[in-house]
C-alpha cells in the first residue's frame, strides 16, 4: 500500500504528527512529558540520571504508589531511618535477606540502624560490630554490585536424581556465614531460640563487662606504681654509690643511737575539739576531697531523669565500695539512654561519671592496699 502524498511531495500520513511518547528510566511508565516523569516525577535531565545512578544499590522497599523504583543503597536506607522514613514494620528487601521480603527489624544491618539485634531484639548502637547479648554480626555487606543471593541448587526434574543428591551434599558440606542465615525465610519468620537457663543476662554481662575494665585500670595504676618504685630505688642507689660518704639511717652497733635520734619527733596533737576528735578515732579515715560534680545542678536534665539521677548521688556520698559501684551503674545506664540531642545532660552525667569512678578506684585501691 503506497502512501498518500499532497501536493508538495509530503507524506499525508497521520501517525507522523503523534507526539512522541517517552520511557521512564527510572520506574519505567510511558508518556508523554519529556522533561519530568507523570508517575514518579523523576527529572530526565543528565544530573538527575546521574544522582539517581549513585543512590542505586541492591536494597528495595515495598510502596505499592511506586512499585516499579530502582534498588536503593544502605546509606539511603540509614538516611530514611534516621528521618523517621523506615519503621520497624516497614517491608524492605536486599542482601542480608537474600533478597525476600522481610520486616525492618528483622533485617541484618537494617535493624541494628534502628536501635535493636535484629536476632535477639536487644538494645544495640548505630556503629556496633556485633551484638553483646547474643554475638551476632550487624554489619551488612557494603558491596552496592552484591544482592546477597543464595547459591543456585538444581531442582527435581533438571538433572539425574544422583546429579541433584551429589549438589545438595556439596552445598551443606559449605560453611555458612555467621551475619547471615542459612535460610532466608526462616530468617524472616523465625522467632528467636530460648536461652538456656544457665546463661547470662544481659544485666550480668554488663556488670562483668564493668568489672573486667576496672580491672584492667587497677592494672595499669599498679604497673605504673611499681615502674615508678623502682626508678626511685634506682636513683637512690646511685646518690648512695656516687657520694663519698655512705649514708646510715640507723646503726643497731651505736649504743647512743636511738629510734628517736633517727626518727623526726612526732608533732604534738594541738589542744581543742580538733585533737579530742583525733584522740577519739585515731584510725577514721578523712572524707575525700570534695569535687567540682559533688553537687552538681540537675536542672539540666530532663524531668525523667532527675530522680534517679539523686538517687546516684545519695548513694555516692555513701563513700562505700558497694554505693559507688551502684551510683556508676545508674549513671551509665542513663548515658547510654540520652538522646545525642541532649548535649548538656550528657556533659553533666559525664563529667559526675568520672568524679564517682576515681572515688571508687581510690576506696578499691585502699582495700588492696
Amino acid at each position: 500500500m503506497t502512501p498518500h502524498v499532497n501536493a508538495n511531495g509530503a507524506s499525508a500520513d497521520k501517525t507522523a504528527d503523534r507526539p512522541r511518547r517517552v520511557l521512564c528510566p527510572y520506574c519505567g511508565s510511558i508518556q508523554a512529558g519529556r522533561e519530568r516523569c507523570e508517575h514518579c516525577k523523576g527529572l530526565f535531565e543528565p544530573l538527575s540520571r546521574q544522582a539517581t545512578q549513585n543512590a542505586m544499590g541492591p536494597w528495595q522497599i515495598r510502596n505499592e504508589k511506586n512499585p516499579f523504583r530502582p534498588g536503593c543503597s544502605f546509606d539511603t536506607i540509614r538516611d530514611m531511618v534516621k528521618r523517621g522514613r523506615i519503621t520497624e514494620h516497614t517491608i524492605i528487601r536486599g542482601p542480608t535477606t537474600r533478597q525476600f521480603w522481610a520486616f525492618a527489624r528483622d533485617v541484618p544491618g537494617v535493624a541494628a540502624q534502628l536501635g535493636q539485634c535484629h536476632a535477639c531484639h536487644e538494645r544495640v548502637g548505630h556503629d556496633d560490630y556485633t551484638c553483646r547479648n547474643c554475638g551476632v554480626v550487624l554489619t551488612p555487606p557494603m558491596d552496592r554490585q552484591s544482592l546477597g543471593l543464595g547459591p543456585v541448587q538444581l531442582l527435581p526434574g533438571q538433572a539425574s536424581p544422583e546429579a541433584i543428591a551429589s549438589a545438595s551434599m556439596n552445598q551443606t558440606e559449605e560453611k555458612a556465614p555467621r551475619d547471615r542465615p542459612a535460610s532466608p525465610i526462616a530468617a524472616a519468620t523465625a522467632t528467636p531460640a530460648p536461652q538456656p537457663a544457665e546463661r547470662a543476662t544481659p544485666a550480668s554481662t554488663n556488670q562483668l563487662r564493668r568489672l573486667r575494665a576496672r580491672a584492667g585500670r587497677l592494672k595499669t595504676f599498679l604497673t605504673v606504681s611499681l615502674i615508678a618504685n623502682g626508678l626511685l630505688l634506682a636513683v637512690a642507689a646511685a646518690i648512695v654509690i656516687l657520694s663519698d660518704s655512705p649514708i646510715v639511717l640507723f646503726d643497731p652497733a651505736d649504743n647512743a643511737a636511738t629510734p628517736s635520734e633517727v626518727l623526726p619527733e612526732a608533732t604534738p596533737a594541738p589542744a581543742g575539739p580538733a585533737a579530742t576528735l583525733d584522740a577519739e578515732s585515731p584510725d577514721s579515715t578523712p572524707a575525700p576531697a570534695a569535687d567540682a560534680s559533688e553537687s552538681p545542678d540537675a536542672a539540666a536534665l530532663p524531668e525523667a531523669w532527675r530522680g534517679d539521677f539523686e538517687r546516684a548521688m545519695e548513694l555516692r556520698r555513701e563513700q562505700t565500695i558497694d554505693s559507688l559501684a551502684q551510683s556508676v551503674a545508674i549513671l551509665e545506664d542513663m548515658l547510654t539512654e540520652l538522646e545525642p540531642t541532649q548535649s548538656d545532660a550528657r556533659t553533666l552525667i559525664e563529667r559526675t561519671l568520672d568524679a564517682t569512678r576515681r572515688e571508687l578506684e581510690r576506696l578499691e585501691l585502699r582495700e588492696m592496699l
